[in-house]
């Protein structure tokens, strides 16, 4: 029975470990935007733009959803992004050699995945924890017979 508390356990732990890394319990979402590459391309204020990947994580305390896109983004301006032009002016940017072609695909690392889906892994630690929690209670209690 006290092997069965090591589950819970062991998921809070992850839950707690998970969360010193985001430094702070949330509800909402939080993004973060890694730099990719320089472009050709400047904002209206004439300051010049990087491509990057904006990671997007949704929270209920601790993270259920995560996606990545690309953006662009002033360079030294790290809360400030744009989205990335589409269709024809995205050709034409290409076709200039102001970003690059074809665009890089942005993706997850396996450390941005798995975290930003804990909530999905710890519920069903949870359920299964109080299930055998259940299961082997009532096995204790059953008289044996004569």
């Amino acid at each position: 029975m006290k092997k069965l508390l090591f589950l819970p356990l062991l998921a809070l732990l992850l839950v707690f470990s998970a969360s010193a890394h985001a430094a702070r319990w949330k509800i909402g979402t939080d993004e973060r935007i890694d730099f990719i590459a320089t472009t050709g391309l400047q904002t209206e204020d004439g300051k010049p733009m990087s491509l990057g990947h904006m990671v997007s994580t949704e929270y209920f305390f601790v993270p259920y959803s995560i996606k990545g896109e690309l953006v662009l983004t002033a360079r030294g301006e790290d809360n400030t992004y744009y989205p990335l032009p589409e269709g024809e002016e995205l050709a034409k940017f290409q076709q200039d050699g102001d970003l690059p072609d074809p665009l890089p695909q942005p993706e997850l690392s396996i450390f941005d995945q798995l975290f930003g889906h804990l909530l999905w892994m710890v519920i069903p630690i949870f359920v299964l924890a109080a299930f055998l929690r259940k299961f082997f209670a009532k096995k204790e209690k059953q008289p044996e017979a004569a």
